[in-house]
């Protein structure tokens, strides 16, 4: 398979520094991406692909897999991190809040700037969350739901609106259905819920569905079968994505500009970068979010979630929205391209 890839597209890594060419070199790579993804999925075999979309009985549990590791598995302790960045998020409660946008790094990294999220809303609003995630590991070329009837979370469990996920899956046939190891292998998702739980407690239900990627058709069919659900002003939809990831780490270098000698100057860069992609967010601007990703290519990993909120957001009525930044933040300083910096995010949409 490796012999056949470059005689499908050719592959070029970007070189540091802006070039005229970047932007088609861009596109060469989201291309390739698609390729790839398609060859690896034609590739598995008829078990494996069963493996990733199956139509499966429901799974009492779902484990934090990720506990331990991304964030603390000692629930007073847990718990205790999660209100102590809701304190210190400086921001009041928004009624109407509709959908918000959170980050899903490792908790000491993106937990302050999820809290903006979370703390926009008052939680005695709403009975149900839908939440959307990217997905990381798994080959996924539409978007599939939990199998699974609860979460489990260090602070206890989080059950799951079973008959919402069956009724979902029953009148949307592109929505596949997750099998538990896909499902524990993502953490995207498993990311949100510390706040849910300390937030909402156990009286909420959530319907945690993995996005795969999507052409435009599809981010707006699955966009338009979750606003059926979300006109229940009870109903609430978080969508799991970080922003910008630059560097090394992630063979990302796009500048806009070329960058000065300046303290922190290739982070400032970042932001800008980031900021072209939020304000078309804010204005539910998905066609020329469509433009900026192929201009840029921009590392933004829950990009194909937010496509969908926002194809969901203006099948409601998208005049009576408004957007708002809560808060933004980078994992790091940086100012060489030694360094590598990830990006978070935190933005409510809420009734005017």
């Amino acid at each position: 398979m490796k012999d056949i890839i470059p005689k499908l597209i050719p592959i070029s890594k970007p070189h540091k520094l802006q070039s005229p060419f970047y932007s088609s070199l861009s596109e060469y790579r989201y291309v390739t991406r698609l390729v790839l993804h398609h060859i690896r999925r034609k590739a598995l075999s008829k078990q494996e692909r069963h493996f990733y979309f199956k139509h499966s009985k429901v799974i009492s549990k779902r484990r934090a897999k990720h506990a331990g590791t991304w964030y603390s598995k000692d629930s007073e302790k847990l718990q205790n991190q999660v209100k102590g960045y809701l304190e210190k998020a400086k921001v009041e409660k928004i009624e109407g809040v509709k959908c918000v946008i959170a980050p899903h790094a490792g908790l000491q990294y993106s937990g302050l700037t999820a809290a903006y999220a979370y703390k926009s809303i008052n939680p005695q609003n709403y009975d149900r969350i839908i939440v959307i995630g990217p997905s990381h590991h798994t080959s996924l070329m539409t978007s599939a739901v939990t199998a699974c009837n609860c979460y489990d979370t260090p602070m206890g469990q989080i059950k799951v609106d079973v008959s919402m996920a069956q009724d979902l899956q029953k009148s949307c046939p592109q929505l596949k259905i997750m099998t538990l190891e896909a499902d524990e292998e993502e953490h995207s998702i498993e990311m949100q819920l510390p706040f849910i739980r300390v937030l909402f407690g156990d009286r909420v239900k959530i319907v945690p569905i993995m996005v795969g990627q999507l052409c435009e058709s599809q981010q707006k069919y699955f966009g338009a079968k979750i606003a059926q659900y979300l006109k229940d002003e009870r109903t609430l939809l978080v969508v799991s994505s970080d922003f910008c990831h630059w560097g090394e780490n992630f063979d990302y270098f796009y500048l806009k500009d070329i960058i000065d000698k300046g303290s922190n100057a290739i982070s400032k860069q970042i932001q800008q970068l980031d900021k072209e992609a939020i304000d078309m967010i804010l204005k539910l601007n998905s066609d020329g979010l469509r433009e900026y990703m192929m201009k840029t290519d921009n590392t933004i990993c829950g990009i194909q979630p937010i496509f969908v909120a926002l194809e969901c957001l203006k099948a409601l009525n998208p005049g009576n929205l408004e957007g708002n930044l809560l808060k933004y933040s980078q994992s790091e300083q940086i100012s060489s391209f030694a360094d590598s910096s990830v990006s978070y995010a935190s933005i409510a949409f809420s009734q005017k």
